[in-house]
This record gives structure tokens, C-alpha cells and sequence, in this order.
């Protein structure tokens, strides 16, 4: 790849070390780096609700619906402000939606097993895992949080792995 990319070949190893780096905060940290993922987003919205705030004042002339961008960037001024404050919340309500979605999903995959003879294993097979996933969600939000912050440091290391020693040779 260094000879395919030439000079800039470096550009890719430093992106492969970040994602190394990356994956082993996410092993070794994974609560403080899920934390620290939500407090950029809490950020961003910032940001952004203070551009839509601000671009709609200078706008009104411009914009027929100028209200509704202020009541957007308010909503997220008030939504990042939370999440920067409190990002443990923001990540617990998050994964908890994730288990409701799971428990939905696995009766309504119970259901459909139950209505359709020709995919009823199946189908009866992935509600009951899908069930007892949002279960577990529900029942321990935080250990899944730290688990799927661990399956993404892994996959984050060899994605690192692979760039840097392919951007070498």
C-alpha cells in the first residue's frame, strides 16, 4: 500500500495507531470511553443547536420557518447540555432502548412463529434470543454498555492491526 499511496502512505499508518489506541481505551476504559463518545455527542449538539439558534435569527427574512429552527437548536442545546452533564444517563437511556426495541422485536418474532408453520423454528428461535437479549438489556444496562464497548475496542484493534501494517508495506 505505501507504494500505492506514496508520500502519504504515513497518513494511513497514524490512522491505523489511532484505531489501535482507540481499541485499547475501549478494552481497558470502556465505561469512561462510552462516556467520553456520549460527551462529543453532547458537544456536537451543542454546537449545532447554537448554529441553528443563531442562523435563524440572522435568517428570518430568508427563512419562513425560522420558529421551528429555534425550537430545534433549543431542543438541542437542552439535549447536549444533559448528555454533557450527565453522560451516563444519555448512554443508559440508549442502551435501555435497545432492550425494549430487542423485547418488541422478540415477540413479535414469537408472534409471526406462531401465525406462520413454514419458518416457525426459525422464527421461534430468534424471538426467544432476541427476548432474552432485551432481558438481560433491561436487567443490566451497564454491563451490556461495557460489552458492546469491548466488542468495539476488539474490532477496532485489528481494524488498526490491518491499516497500519498494510499502509507498510
Amino acid at each position: 500500500m505505501a507504494r500505492t499511496i506514496g508520500k502519504g502512505a504515513w497518513i494511513v499508518t497514524v490512522k491505523g495507531i489511532i484505531a489501535i489506541l482507540f481499541g485499547l481505551l475501549a478494552l481497558f476504559y470502556p465505561i469512561r470511553t462510552i462516556e467520553f463518545i456520549a460527551e462529543v455527542f453532547g458537544f456536537v449538539l451543542i454546537f449545532t443547536g447554537l448554529v441553528l439558534c443563531i442562523g435563524s435569527v440572522f435568517h428570518t427574512k430568508y427563512n419562513k420557518n425560522w420558529k421551528l429552527w429555534i425550537l430545534e437548536g433549543i431542543v438541542d442545546l437542552i439535549l447536549g447540555i444533559i448528555i454533557v452533564s450527565i453522560p451516563v444517563l444519555a448512554v443508559t437511556t440508549y442502551v435501555l432502548l435497545i432492550g425494549i426495541w430487542a423485547i418488541l422485536m422478540g415477540l413479535w418474532r414469537i408472534y409471526q412463529a406462531i401465525k406462520f408453520k413454514p419458518q416457525r423454528g426459525i422464527l421461534l428461535f430468534g424471538g426467544i434470543i432476541s427476548l432474552i437479549f432485551g432481558i438481560l438489556v433491561i436487567i443490566n444496562p451497564f454491563a451490556w454498555t461495557a460489552a458492546i464497548v469491548i466488542v468495539l475496542g476488539i474490532y477496532a484493534i485489528i481494524f488498526g492491526l490491518s491499516v497500519t501494517f498494510r499502509s507498510l508495506s
